[in-house]
């Protein structure tokens, strides 16, 4: 009757496979006497362990967070690509400035143009030194994120054993 039941669902129970919810379920309704409450705390730790492992709450956010760090590595291609053009531009305004100098000096070029042809130069640096800086919080935020998820996922893996340990103990 309800025992040969019981004993047969917890004969073919095996961690990688558990029995249905149903099926478990189905034990606490069993007139089992004083194994009812065992039964029952045992169908609460299944449908408990059950749950996370098909909500997979933590897996939902790392792989949301995974996800993320997609654009991060695009950011900090487009970052290199930016400024490998900047640091042509420098050099580029850096031979104008010294030009334009060399030309103020034989005053064959005013002041004017000559502190334009710095400020090209300044702005250019600045330019250039504000990728680094971007890059480097692209860095950060992405170190952050893979920091999260190492500690999600340590934190799965230890859900996950003690969800099916209160299991184990419950039968």
């Amino acid at each position: 009757g309800a025992a040969a039941q019981l004993a047969a669902v917890l004969a073919g129970w095996r961690d990688d496979a558990l029995p249905a919810d149903s099926v478990v379920s189905s034990l606490t309704v069993l007139p089992l006497g004083e194994l009812q409450g065992e039964c029952a705390a045992m169908a609460h730790a299944h449908a408990a362990y059950s749950w996370y492992l098909d909500a997979d709450p933590l897996g939902v956010q790392i792989r949301a967070l995974a996800a993320q760090r997609v654009p991060l590595h695009d950011r900090i291609a487009s970052l290199q690509r930016q400024r490998a053009l900047l640091a042509t531009e420098v050099m580029v305004a850096e031979r104008g400035y010294e030009r334009t100098q060399r030309l103020a000096q034989r005053q064959d070029a005013s002041l004017l143009t000559l502190d334009d042809r710095e400020r090209t130069v300044l702005a250019a640096k600045r330019a250039l030194e504000g990728t680094f800086v971007e890059q480097a919080n692209t860095q950060v935020e992405l170190g952050r994120i893979d920091q999260t998820v190492i500690e999600l996922a340590v934190r799965d893996r230890q859900q996950r054993q003690d969800l099916l340990i209160a299991l184990r103990q419950a039968m």
